[in-house]
């Protein structure tokens, strides 16, 4: 599915919307550029009180005064990969902090040259300090103009493969 550049926030509601719900969700005819791209533009528009209407099938998990902490299940794409370990944190202010959303890619081994084919204007953000095979080298959009970045991070035990997405409002 892809956003009309015209019609942007109507195919974000629509992709919001339309995601299986039940067990694993199947989107047979997405690609992982598409995902991020429709998830990001949703992502923007979620709040505590429309959470829910997401058929990812987004469950609350834990809460403090400010935020909601909420996870989904693992998603199948159409290229042969998972978005999987879904975490979403939701501001219970209307103007409170901006929503955050990451998950876990598990399949095709996407290099960070084959990232830039899509996102051509990263930077680097975050590099391993050493302590675990798990830390991660991250590289990160600039902010669009609703101030959202996406980054890409890789393990170091697995360097040239992406493993984890972030999508984040400032």
């Amino acid at each position: 599915m892809r956003i009309l550049q015209g019609n942007k926030y109507v195919g974000a509601g629509m992709m919001f919307f339309m995601l299986a719900a039940n067990g694993k969700a199947n989107m047979t005819t997405t690609a992982l550029w598409d995902f991020i791209n429709d998830i990001s533009a949703s992502v923007k528009q979620m709040t505590v009180n429309n959470v829910t209407q997401s058929s990812l099938g987004f469950t609350l998990v834990k809460e403090n005064p400010e935020v909601n902490f909420y996870q989904a299940k693992t998603l199948n794409l159409h290229d042969s990969g998972k978005a999987e370990h879904f975490d979403l944190r939701l501001s219970k202010a209307p103007d409170g902090v901006k929503p955050f959303l990451s998950f876990s890619w598990r399949g095709e081994c996407f290099s960070l040259d084959t990232i830039k084919q899509h996102y051509p204007q990263l930077g680097l953000t975050g590099v391993p300090r050493g302590r675990s095979e798990n830390e991660m080298t991250s590289y990160t959009t600039p902010a669009d103009k609703d101030k959202q970045t996406i980054t890409f991070s890789f393990k170091a035990n697995k360097p040239d493969c992406l493993s984890r997405v972030i999508i984040r409002g400032k």
